[in-house]
């Protein structure tokens, strides 16, 4: 849907979420993919099967909508990341956010729902930040490992960007604090800061 004009998608998202939270699914809600234990990707109608999502093991839920969509908030602990499915739409923003929940939640041990509209773009998106935090292979490669799991993953073309960039300074980050550390390590040990210490 990265090329229906956002004042369409205004009208059809809350005519489509009241149709799929109160009369009927408009598409398959058993649609749900598996990506690893604990972690799993699909569309919004599924997010409507409780008793799916509850057989599944599902504890916690993100849904990266326009609209908040959330169903059973006494059954489900939800995160809900505002965002269209445009290539002019900045998803940066939510990757730290989303990969925190992601991590309390396997942390305490829970299963993870990823969903968008169709479980595309947005909800692929939203994964694969989280899931190169644990690895060092390319991004290319983690969607191909996706896409043998989910083989319609297919975020747009500035989603990706997005992520090539989030990693790229994540990594950067992180060179940058664990180099600061060193140094800061360096200094408490260093004998003449020591001595100076000890002469004051």
């Amino acid at each position: 849907m990265s090329n229906v004009p956002i004042f369409i998608k205004n009208i059809y998202i809350p005519v489509r979420l009241f149709l799929e939270n109160y009369l009927v699914n408009l598409a398959d809600n058993n649609d749900i993919s598996q990506i690893n234990d604990k972690l799993f990707v699909g569309n919004i109608s599924t997010a409507t099967n409780k008793e799916f999502l509850k057989e599944n093991g599902i504890t916690h839920i993100i849904d990266i909508l326009s609209q908040r969509f959330e169903p059973y908030p006494d059954d489900f602990e939800y995160l809900h990341i505002y965002a269209y499915d445009t290539v002019d739409w900045d998803l940066t923003y939510s990757f730290p956010i989303t990969n925190l929940f992601i991590k309390d939640a396997l942390k305490n041990g829970g299963k993870v729902y990823i969903h968008c509209m169709c479980g595309v773009s947005r909800s692929v998106s939203i994964l694969l930040a989280y899931l190169m935090t644990n690895t060092t292979n390319s991004l290319e490669s983690i969607l191909n490992e996706v896409r043998s799991i989910r083989p319609i993953a297919n975020p747009n073309k500035a989603f990706m960007k997005q992520l090539v960039d989030f990693r790229y300074n994540t990594v950067k980050s992180n060179q940058s604090n664990q180099n600061n550390q060193s140094s800061r390590n360096n200094s408490f040990s260093d004998p003449l800061l020591l001595n100076s210490s000890e002469d004051n």
